[in-house]
């Protein structure tokens, strides 16, 4: 019966993972003699493009070694460890920020009062280009009636709202 040991190199594009299997394919076969069987598609790839790729920054590198039984067949857990410290710290500051965000946040009435006001300004404004041309004579729209009528209710409603609160 033939025995098989897989020898598993995983780094990033450009780690260096080609040049270390290259290195355990030389080792093999000075330790254990030309007869050696070693197997690897991505070391014959690398070698019929010339290179057994770049060599890895010494300095920067870990090389985790450890020792592993074979597969029964079906993966049955697969265990991956994540360092999630960076994405914790950036969501915890979301959080800060979108806090800030909500006690800043205007209430319902105090926004139709802000858009009111816009809607207003935006046709006084338009109102004011129409009647440049026409030396002055334009009368308000339907629209700018209505909404002045409307932002006149808003603001009532809010002054009555600051004066309920304030005889609380």
């Amino acid at each position: 019966m033939t025995q098989v040991i897989e020898i598993v190199v995983i780094g990033a594009v450009g780690s260096g993972k080609s040049h270390v299997l290259e290195l355990i394919d030389r080792a093999l076969h000075d330790e254990y003699g030309q007869h050696v069987q070693v197997a690897s598609h991505e070391l014959s790839s690398e070698r019929y493009m010339g290179s057994p790729g770049t060599k890895p920054k010494v300095a920067e590198t870990i090389f985790n070694l450890r020792e592993q039984a074979p597969a029964s067949g079906t993966l049955r857990e697969l265990k991956v460890s994540v360092d999630t410290s960076a994405l914790t710290s950036s969501i915890d500051k979301l959080g800060a920020v979108q806090g800030e965000a909500v006690s800043f946040m205007l209430d319902p009435l105090e926004q139709a009062i802000e858009s009111t006001a816009r809607v207003l300004r935006d046709e006084h404004e338009h109102l004011a280009q129409l009647s440049a041309p026409l030396g002055g004579d334009v009368s308000p729209s339907p629209v700018y009636k209505r909404m002045s009528a409307h932002l006149e209710a808003l603001l009532s409603r809010q002054l009555k709202r600051v004066g309920d609160d304030g005889h609380r």
